[in-house]
């Protein structure tokens, strides 16, 4: 029986060149897509050109925004002006000092993080004291339907 120790250089070359192109090719692919949806990004195409009833909603908003002035209600005394105009009477007034800015509000804290529902549940603080049994020194605690002890009654 022969044993070869050479390398078959021949097949070692055909699966390296093999790799190289399917590699370029899967290269080549990803920015394709990638070039494909950010073009349909830019223009918009996802969702097509805007409707008739998109562009009449949108009309109907700006003649309510930029409307003749008009009294809405007059018994509050409650008018209507075009927006251009408000802004300006409100830049005016919180220069005068007539008018406070509010200041912006406070972000959201983000939601919680989906976890897995396999993985154990990670135990709030206040779960954690419940679980802990009333120890002797400690008063009892009233029953959670009890009801809270009116102004002016003294507690049990």
């Amino acid at each position: 029986m022969t044993h070869y120790d050479d390398v078959n250089s021949s097949a070692v070359v055909y699966v390296g060149l093999l790799g190289v192109l399917a590699t370029v090719l899967i290269i080549m692919a990803v920015v394709v897509y990638y070039y494909q949806y950010e073009r349909q990004m830019l223009t918009g195409s996802e969702f097509g050109p805007p409707t008739e009833q998109l562009n009449a909603l949108t009309e109907q908003q700006q003649a309510a925004l930029n409307g003749p002035y008009r009294t809405l209600d007059a018994e509050q005394q409650i008018v209507a002006l075009p927006i251009e105009h408000a802004m300006q009477l409100v830049v005016a007034d919180v220069q005068a000092g007539r008018r406070a800015v509010a200041a912006p509000p406070e972000a959201e804290p983000a939601p919680p993080a989906e976890t897995d529902p396999a993985a154990p549940a990670e135990e709030t603080p206040e779960a954690a004291t419940d679980a802990i049994p009333d120890t002797p020194t400690d008063p009892p605690r009233p029953p959670a339907d009890a009801a809270a002890p009116q102004e002016g009654q003294d507690a049990p």
